[in-house]
């Protein structure tokens, strides 16, 4: 029963908060978009006028009640309904593989199921020494490119994503586990 509360726990506490950064984030990117298209605007502007705007049909928190000067972001109205469609089908199809990269989530795993996590993080060491070893063997070595930083910086980035992307497989099951139906229907506002 105990691993129970911890999953309601965690679920009621950090999920909520992963959802919001998740969202946080899929508007600044579309803020950034729009002022690409803007000319001699202030982006502050454009990203107030999203975060605004949203904050209801989102559940977003603001410290701002109302925008005041909403016309000169050059935000539509159908830019607004664009951007909720975007963050909502972006949360359905996109937060499971964003939640596993959440350093807070993996705070409290590494609480919740300390070797198991372990035993993930020392797994990632071993892969990507690994990785680097192979790829220094089939690139660097037959280039010639053995001691060029610039050379083993690029293939040292690569084993890192590599090790990176099977440290977060890893965390998967650890995280269905924990969290299970909570992914599924944590995004039903329409």
């Amino acid at each position: 029963m105990q691993k129970k509360g911890n999953t309601i726990t965690i679920s009621r506490r950090w999920l909520p908060r992963g959802v919001r950064c998740s969202v946080w984030g899929k508007l600044e990117q579309i803020a950034r978009e729009k002022v690409r298209t803007l000319a001699l605007v202030d982006e502050i502007e454009v990203w107030l006028a999203y975060q605004n705007k949203l904050k209801k049909s989102l559940g977003l928190t603001s410290v701002t009640a109302e925008m005041r000067f909403f016309d000169v972001s050059g935000v539509t109205v159908t830019d607004l309904q664009d951007a909720e469609l975007q963050v909502k089908a972006a949360e359905k199809s996109e937060f499971r593989e964003w939640i596993l990269q959440w350093g807070p989530l993996h705070r409290v795993l590494e609480r919740k199921a300390p070797e198991r996590v372990n035993a993930l993080r020392e797994k990632q060491i071993s892969d990507y020494e690994e990785t680097y070893r192979m790829l220094s063997d089939t690139e660097l070595r037959p280039s010639g490119l053995v001691g060029n930083t610039d050379a083993e910086r690029t293939i040292g980035a690569r084993a890192m994503e590599s090790a990176k992307k099977t440290f977060l497989d890893g965390l998967r099951p650890l995280v269905e586990e924990m969290l299970g139906s909570y992914l599924n229907v944590q995004w039903r506002r329409n």
